[in-house]
């Protein structure tokens, strides 16, 4: 029977929670608190959180450059906004021009993940997008807007730069975004390997009692949790239970060693 990929299937399951979920669009906060909380949900005025239907306020720099950074996005907002469940990781992915200071105009938008601003920017933290506004008898439509999913902690900032005049003009958007549940066990049941005798690397290696080390994203190699707990299936194949802790990180190297049998080094990557 063929196996399935569990690493596929993470990644089909966080394809589908992008595609088919819950999106809550938000504008800024009716009564902010400082940088932790800024944002609010649309169109539950009076409600809990007391939602809004304003719009967030840029304004462009003078002779075409960057205007001064707001934030969008503080440590709090994903428990007002977020739906419960939805909470851990948010992705900001539209957004909704709602009016301009001027007509026909082109715009760069750039969204910045950091402490503040200037550490996003300088760690490179940040994405910058064109769009074009026309405020004059044109039905509104919302943009897509592709970047990373980011911890529901993390401050977000938005910056504008008006690419079609030296005015510093303003323009002011709404934002859509996705929340996300904390990240699914990482556990692998019966992960299979295979071990040949060390004589000339050819036959099957059976009744082997074999250890397992992993490396995380190049670190030292440690004991798997369950290296004690190895099993033989048959004809050199033998499984083992990864742990959360086995996979917790980005590029995982397995090394499964046993007297009289080759090394087994396996490498894959989760990201």
């Amino acid at each position: 029977m063929a196996r399935t990929n569990p690493i596929l299937i993470n990644e089909v399951l966080e394809t589908e929670r992008h595609i088919h979920n819950y999106e809550r669009w938000f504008g800024p906060a009716a009564s902010p608190s400082g940088e932790d909380h800024v944002a609010d949900i649309l169109g539950e005025v009076g409600g809990s959180p007391s939602g809004v239907q304003a719009a967030f306020r840029l304004t462009s720099g003078a002779n075409k450059t960057w205007g001064t950074a707001l934030q969008i996005w503080g440590p709090s907002d994903a428990a007002l906004v977020l739906p419960t469940g939805m909470q851990a990781f948010v992705d900001i992915h539209e957004m909704l021009p709602a009016d301009a200071e001027g007509n026909l105009r082109t715009w760069l938008l750039r969204l910045i993940d950091g402490a503040s601003a200037a550490a996003g920017i300088t760690a490179g933290d940040c994405s910058v997008f064109p769009l074009f506004t026309e405020n004059i008898d044109k039905a509104r439509t919302h943009m897509e807007i592709l970047r990373d999913r980011q911890p529901e902690s993390q401050k977000v900032w938005a910056q504008l730069l008006l690419t079609t005049s030296a005015a510093a003009e303003w323009l002011e958007l709404q934002f859509g975004a996705h929340g996300y549940p904390a990240d699914e066990t990482l556990a692998i049941t019966n992960f299979p390997f295979f071990m040949v005798l060390a004589s000339d690397g050819v036959p099957e290696a059976t009744g082997l009692t074999v250890t397992a080390t992993r490396s995380l994203d190049g670190g030292a190699f440690a004991a798997c949790a369950n290296s004690g707990t190895i099993s033989e299936v048959s004809n050199g194949i033998y499984t083992i239970d990864l742990d959360d802790t086995d996979r917790d990180g980005d590029t995982i190297t397995l090394m499964f060693q046993a007297a009289g049998a080759l090394t087994r080094i396996i490498t894959f990557i989760t990201n």
